[in-house]
């Protein structure tokens, strides 16, 4: 990993949502899972740069946020060789112009 910053491997998150099952009348309450990001692996050399796009609702915030640590993975493995600089800040790094609005 010499030459490696960071390496992804196989990373998905997965947000609990508590749902009341209405449905069957029985007033049980189910556990179910929104996945935000499913089998993810890429790997990013020192001193190359990489942008993250997609539409609204794709995961970019959520790999960024386990990029940062600020929460973990549910599945895979991060490695990071070095310090990673948290910008995830309300509109820090966004262009309003190419958001598609």
């Amino acid at each position: 990993m010499k030459d490696t910053a960071l390496k992804i491997s196989h990373v998905g998150k997965t947000y609990k949502i508590r749902s009341n099952d209405d449905a069957s009348g029985s007033g049980i309450r189910k556990n179910e899972g929104f996945n935000a990001l499913r089998d993810i692996s890429f790997e990013v050399k020192k001193g190359e740069v990489i942008g993250i796009i997609g539409p609204n609702g794709a995961g970019k915030s959520t790999l960024l946020k386990i990029i940062a640590e600020v929460t973990p993975p549910t599945t895979g493995e991060i490695q990071i060789s070095g310090k990673v600089a948290s910008i995830l800040q309300v509109g820090i790094g966004f262009q309003p112009e190419l958001s598609g609005y």
